[in-house]
């Protein structure tokens, strides 16, 4: 699995399975490593972190999120129970 990078100024987000590190497409299957639907791509820092609160939080998804800069850099990973 590669981050892709993407426009300066925007973030990708990649979630996971809290309980087994599976990452996930956005449908919520295992991604099995081939297609690009593992990946969110987020216009801003703000709205990458606003995006996994709510997933997390609000949604009470028992997953991991991951926030990757437009190089692919890591930026942050939010799990249940992180604040």
């Amino acid at each position: 699995m590669n981050i892709p990078k993407v426009e300066k100024g925007k973030f990708i987000i990649i979630i996971s399975d809290f309980n087994t590190g599976i990452v996930l497409n956005e449908d919520g299957s295992n991604y099995l490593g081939t297609g690009n639907s593992y990946y969110k791509i987020m216009n801003n820092h703000s709205d990458a972190e606003e995006y996994a609160l709510n997933e997390i939080y609000t949604k009470k998804r028992n997953v991991e999120i991951s926030i990757y800069d437009n190089e692919a850099f890591f930026v942050k990973m939010f799990r249940p129970n992180s604040g």
